[in-house]
């Protein structure tokens, strides 16, 4: 199963993002080491790195795939009540909780229901080493019913307090709803372990909505300075990258820098007061699907960086948000396939997880 290869990356293109002129294109020599963790998946949805230096991996219609530190592979399928693996939908993401070192437990998002009334859940369990869940209960759910199979968001990330966000998607065919804060939709929310909402929301009215205005927010990510930064999909063209407020609108579908799949135009303002503007723009659309905070020196270049992988790109890209504009750089450009989520290591090392029926978990390596 495992297998090497040494390449050499000759370059990484370097551009400025969004509306800024473009910059000047670099190149940068950066050495690796790739080799294959497991493949064989079918449509994978996300990575878990484990303290242990275990990997987690959980695939669409509810099963985990557990790869050991001898690659040992191990398998668990969860009894998710009304499991709605259908479309985008399906187990979406797993989080290790703030109780995971006493007793493994984890977070977990889906979309349950059926086709004509479906949602995102969140639950939560203890896994074992033999890669099961255990003590599984229901966290929360998302209020609003949607008859669409696609736009669900379902990514998570912990705060401190033992609270959590949620990204929760427009449903494609209720974007209205982004801007109405009575509903769930095209919103992050934010809630504690015990499913309950914060003590201190800033819409005491919507006591569970963190921010608004959004259309399918994926990657969600905390970084060294505090600041969260979130990714969305646009429609064609206006893939977003924004610094995450408590209280702060993001425009969706009143701004967006995207139009209509037809065509259409979906709104005539790029620009709108008491809306957020984000950080990067993506026209043409990257479909960016997940995102990781490169805290390593293994690999010089990319330390400090954000990595995102891309759907519709077939690449990897690193954005340097010390830089005004900020810039992005395309890592491993050999690389020619959807990529569904990226996470970094122990040792620095960069695993990305590409996507579809037959999708592997690879490893990038430094080998200096």
């Amino acid at each position: 199963m495992m297998r090497i290869v040494v390449l050499f990356a000759a370059f990484l293109f370097l551009y400025s993002v969004g509306a800024a002129p473009q910059a000047e294109v670099t190149e940068q020599p950066l050495p690796f080491t790739q080799s294959l963790v497991v493949d064989k998946l079918a449509y994978p949805k996300a990575i878990l790195s484990l303290q242990d230096g275990r990997w987690v991996i959980a695939l669409r219609d509810g099963e985990l795939v557990c790869v050991d530190t001898d690659s040992t592979i191990k398998t668990h399928k969860l009894t998710l009540p009304d499991l709605y693996a259908q479309g985008q939908g399906g187990l979406l993401d797993i989080e290790l909780s703030s109780d995971f070192l006493s007793h493994g437990q984890v977070l977990m998002t889906y979309s349950k229901g059926t086709k004509s009334n479906n949602g995102i859940a969140v639950v939560k369990g203890n896994l074992h080493k033999d890669c099961s869940i255990s003590a599984l209960e229901t966290v929360f759910a998302v209020s609003d019913d949607k008859d669409t199979p696609v736009h669900y968001g379902g990514k998570l990330l912990p705060l401190a307090d033992n609270e959590w966000l949620v990204t929760i998607g427009d449903g494609f065919d209720y974007r209205e709803k982004a801007q109405v804060l009575t509903s769930q939709l095209g919103k992050v929310l934010r809630f504690n372990e015990a499913g309950q909402p914060s003590a201190t929301p800033p819409f005491p009215q919507a006591p569970y909505v963190y921010s608004y205005g959004h259309r399918n927010p994926q990657g969600i990510i905390s970084l060294p300075s505090g600041k969260i930064l979130l990714h969305e999909h646009g429609p064609d063209g206006g893939d977003e990258v924004n610094v995450l407020r408590a209280g702060a609108n993001y425009g969706w579908p009143v701004v967006t820098l995207g139009t209509d799949y037809s065509g259409a135009s979906i709104s005539p303002f790029k620009h709108y007061k008491g809306m957020v503007n984000p950080i990067v723009d993506w026209t043409p659309s990257i479909a960016p699907s997940s995102m990781a905070y490169y805290h390593s020196d293994s690999f010089g270049a990319l330390t400090g960086k954000v990595l995102v992988t891309a759907l519709k790109a077939k690449a990897l890209y690193s954005l340097d948000l010390s830089a005004s504009p900020v810039v992005q750089r395309r890592v491993f450009p050999h690389l020619n396939e959807r990529l569904r989520d990226v996470a970094v290591g122990q040792n620095g090392s960069i695993y990305i997880l590409t996507d579809g029926n037959d999708a592997s978990l690879i490893r990038f390596s430094s080998p200096m």
